[in-house]
C-alpha cells in the first residue's frame, strides 16, 4: 500500500513539471501552469517564450532595467502582468512595450524606484484593460492623453508618486473607472473640470498630498462616487456646495486635513460613513444625514456639544469623540440614538457624566471609552441598564473616597467587563493615592471632613464646628465619615474642657432632627487629648 502511494506522488509531481516545463525559465517559478514568477536579480532580460497555459506574469525584485518595444508578443494570452521593485529606469519603458496584450486585463507597475517618467503612448493598445496600478514609483508627470484609450478601465491607482498636480481632463476617456487613487503625492490643487466623465466613480483617494483649496463645482461630473477620500492635504475650510451634486456619496473621508470650518449643510444626506479626523474643527454642523452609521470626529478641537448635535443622525452606530478638549457631555445629547454600539470618549478633560446619559443605548451599546479624562467618580446608577458592554476607564484621577461606593460597588461583578482595571488607580485621597480600584477595600471609601477647611468635603448641608483653645491657639478637630449609609462624626480635642456636639439632619419633607452629645470629663482624668465618635 505505501509502495502505491509514493508511486502517485511520484507520478504527480512529474506531471507538474512537465505542466510547467514549457513555460518557465530557469530562473523563474510557475504554479498550475497558469502563473509565471520570476524573482531572480542576476535577470536583466524578460522571458523569451512562455506556455500559451500562462496567464499571468509577475516579475519581482529583478535585474531588469528597461522594457524593450513588442517584449511581449509571443505571450498575447496574458491577462495579468506585474512588474514590482525593479530597476527600470526613467523612459525605460518603450510606447510599443506591451504591444500584443490585447487580452490583458491587469497591469502593474509598482515600486520602481528610478523610475520617473512614461511615455504618453505605452497604454494606448491595452483597450481591454481593466485594472491599471502605478504605485509607489517616482514618477513626476503624467500626460493628459496616457489614459484616453483605456475606455473599459474601472480601477487605476497612481499613489506614493511625486506628482504636484495632475492635467485637466486627464480622467475624461474613462467613463466606467469606479475606483481611483492618486493619494500619498505632492498635489497642490487640483481642478473642477479634473473629474469629467467619471460619471461611475465610487472611490476616491487624494490622501496625505498637500491641497490646499478645492474648487467648489469639483464634483459636478461625478454623481454617481460613492467613496471619497481627502487624507493629510491642506484645507482649512469647504466651499459651501462642494458635494451638492453627489446624491450617492455614502463614504466621506476627509481626515487628517487641516479644516477649521465646515459650511452647513455641507455633507449630502446619502452618507454613511464620515470621517473627520485629525482636523481643526472646533465647531460643526452635521445637517441632515439620516442613513449615517458611522462618524469620526476624533482629534480635533471640541471644547463642547450642543445638545441636538445627532438629532438628524438617528441611525449612527459607531461615533469616535476621542482625543478633543470636551469639558463636558450634555445630558440628553445621545437622546434618540437606539442603534448606536460603540461611543469613544477617551483623551479628553471630562469631569462629570450625567447619570441617564445612556438612557437610550441601554439594550444596544457594545463599547465605551472613558480612559484619560479627568473623571473622579461616576453617578449611581450609570452602568445599572447595562451587563454586557466593554468599557475603558484607566487614565482618570479616580478619588477614592465614598463617593466612589457605586462604582466599586459595580466593579465586584462587572470588572470582567473593564479593559486594563488592573492599570486603574486612585488618585485621593493622599492614603490610597496610586493603590488599585480592585484592592481597596469598601470600608477604605470614606469622605472626610476637616473643621479648620471652610467647605465641608462630604455634604454642604453638614457642618461641624471648630472650638477654640484660646491658651494654645489651636483647634479642635472633628471629621464626618460615611460608610454603608451610616454616617460618623469623630472629634479630637486638644485640651480637657467639655465637649457639646450638635448634629441637625434635614429630612426630604423639611423635618429637623437634633441629636446633641455633651461629654463631660472626670475630675480624675488626666489632661490629654481625647477622641470623641458619634454615630447619627
Amino acid at each position: 500500500m505505501l509502495r502505491h502511494g509514493r508511486i502517485a506522488v511520484l507520478l504527480l509531481l512529474l506531471l507538474l513539471q512537465n505542466c510547467c516545463a514549457d513555460g518557465c525559465p530557469p530562473q523563474c517559478q510557475c504554479f498550475m501552469g497558469s502563473k509565471v514568477m520570476c524573482s531572480e536579480e542576476r535577470m536583466f532580460i524578460l522571458p523569451v517564450t512562455l506556455s500559451p497555459q500562462v496567464k499571468e506574469l509577475i516579475v519581482i525584485t529583478s535585474g531588469l532595467t528597461s522594457i524593450p518595444a513588442n517584449s511581449f508578443q509571443t505571450s498575447p494570452q496574458l491577462t495579468k502582468l506585474a512588474l514590482i521593485s525593479n530597476p527600470l529606469r526613467t523612459s525605460s519603458i518603450s510606447p510599443l512595450a506591451f504591444n500584443g496584450l490585447t487580452q490583458l486585463r491587469e497591469l502593474e507597475i509598482s515600486a520602481n524606484y528610478r523610475l520617473e517618467t512614461l511615455d504618453h503612448a505605452v497604454f494606448q493598445k491595452l483597450g481591454n484593460l481593466t485594472r491599471l496600478y502605478l504605485n509607489n514609483n517616482q514618477l513626476l508627470i503624467v500626460d493628459r492623453d496616457m489614459f484616453n484609450k483605456l475606455v473599459k478601465l474601472e480601477v487605476l491607482e497612481l499613489r506614493g508618486n511625486q506628482f504636484i498636480w495632475l492635467p485637466n481632463f486627464i480622467f475624461e476617456n474613462l467613463p466606467n473607472l469606479k475606483s481611483l487613487d492618486a493619494s500619498m503625492n505632492k498635489i497642490t490643487s487640483v481642478e473642477a473640470s479634473l473629474l469629467a466623465g467619471l460619471t461611475r466613480l465610487q472611490s476616491l483617494k487624494l490622501a496625505y498630498n498637500q491641497l490646499t483649496t478645492l474648487p467648489s463645482d469639483l464634483f459636478k461630473h461625478a454623481p454617481g462616487l460613492k467613496h471619497l477620500s481627502f487624507q493629510s492635504n491642506g484645507i482649512s475650510s469647504l466651499p459651501e456646495g462642494l458635494f451638492k451634486s453627489l446624491t450617492k456619496l455614502e463614504e466621506l473621508n476627509l481626515r487628517y486635513n487641516k479644516l477649521t470650518y465646515v459650511p452647513t449643510d455641507t455633507f449630502p444626506s446619502s452618507l454613511k460613513d464620515l470621517n473627520l479626523q485629525g482636523n481643526h474643527l472646533t465647531i460643526l454642523s452635521l445637517g441632515n444625514l439620516p442613513l449615517l452609521t458611522d462618524l469620526v470626529l476624533s482629534s480635533n478641537n471640541f471644547t463642547d456639544l450642543p445638545s441636538n448635535f445627532f438629532e438628524n443622525a438617528t441611525s449612527l452606530e459607531r461615533l469616535d469623540l476621542s482625543e478633543n478638549q470636551l469639558l463636558s457631555v450634555p445630558a440628553n445629547v445621545f437622546s434618540g440614538l437606539s442603534k448606536i454600539v460603540a461611543i469613544h470618549l477617551h483623551k479628553n478633560n471630562l469631569t462629570s457624566l450625567q447619570a441617564d446619559l445612556l438612557k437610550d443605548q441601554q439594550e444596544v451599546i457594545e463599547r465605551l471609552t472613558l480612559s484619560d479624562n479627568q473623571l473622579k467618580n461616576l453617578p449611581e446608577a450609570f452602568f445599572d441598564p447595562f451587563m454586557t458592554f466593554r468599557m475603558s476607564l484607566r487614565g482618570n484621577p479616580w478619588h477614592c473616597d465614598c463617593n466612589l461606593t457605586y462604582l466599586h460597588a459595580w466593579l465586584q461583578f462587572g470588572s470582567n467587563l473593564v479593559e486594563d482595571l488592573s492599570r486603574t488607580y486612585c488618585k485621593g485621597p493622599a492614603t490610597l493615592r496610586g493603590q488599585s480600584l480592585m484592592s481597596v477595600e469598601g470600608d477604605q471609601l470614606v469622605c472626610s471632613y476637616n473643621s479648620n477647611t471652610t467647605n465641608a468635603l462630604f455634604d454642604n448641608s453638614v457642618q461641624a464646628p471648630a472650638e477654640e483653645d484660646s491658651s494654645q491657639g489651636q483647634a479642635n478637630q472633628c471629621i464626618l465619615q460615611q460608610h454603608n449609609g451610616v454616617y460618623s462624626l469623630k472629634c479630637t480635642v486638644t485640651n480637657c474642657s467639655n465637649v457639646k456636639i450638635e448634629a441637625h439632619i434635614y429630612g426630604p419633607d423639611g423635618s429637623v432632627t437634633d441629636y446633641v452629645l455633651d461629654k463631660e470629663w472626670s475630675e480624675t482624668s488626666q489632661c490629654v487629648n481625647g477622641t470623641i465618635t458619634v454615630n447619627v
